[in-house]
Formats: C-alpha cells, structure tokens, sequence
C-alpha cells in the first residue's frame, strides 16, 4: 500500500485484519444442538429448507461459527460480552448477510463458504 495515492485508503488498508477460519463438520457434529440453539428462527428454516442432511449441517454449522467468531470479536472491540445468540443480520441488495449493529464503529465484514467436511 506504500503506494496508495489516496492516504485515507491507505489508512483504512492498514487497520484491516483477514482472519481465516474453519469448522471441520466431523469434529463438531456432536454439538449440533449446541449449535442450533444459536441461531435465529430465519436461520433455522432455511437451514431446514436444504433437501440433502449434509447441506444442513454446512448451514446450521457455518452460521453457528459466523455467530460465536463475531461475538467474540465484538465483545474484545467493545469491552464487553456480546451472546452469538443476541446477533442480529440482514441482507444486502444481493442477499448476502450482514451484521446489524447500532454502533457505528463496528465495520465487520465476513464471508463463508464450504467445501467437503469444512
């Protein structure tokens, strides 16, 4: 970024953290209901709306890490505790999710894929 011409981008570029995670399906399937309970009933019935079992696994478990990475981000960014459970998303205009937050610090961005047992 030494060569940004735009030094407001350049800030910006500089304070950005990539973390990547994973889930490994295999490992944590015997905490489903764990899991489960952390999601919103939006969540829930479309996890429920996928035909195959694995493909609502995927769902219910990818939602559920989304949930418990962001809460603990945020509770370390405020200072305070902040549930999975107590989360709230929308859609952008092209239906993927994002936080709902009424602080205007937060700028959380995420993404989640799956692949196989991730």
């Amino acid at each position: 970024m030494d060569n940004c011409p735009d030094r407001s981008a350049k800030a910006v570029a500089e304070k950005m953290i990539v973390e990547v995670c994973f889930v490994r399906l295999s490992e944590w399937r015997h905490t489903f209901e764990l899991q489960w309970a952390l999601l919103s009933e939006v969540e829930k019935q479309k996890a429920l709306a996928y035909h195959f079992e694995i493909d609502r696994l995927r769902a219910v478990f990818g939602r559920a890490a989304v949930r418990r990475l962001l809460a603990a981000r945020l509770s370390t960014q405020n200072q305070k505790p902040v549930q999975p459970e107590d989360l709230i998303f929308t859609l952008n205009q092209y239906g993927k999710p994002f936080l709902v937050s009424n602080d205007e610090a937060t700028h959380i961005h995420f993404n989640i894929s799956h692949a196989g047992d991730i």
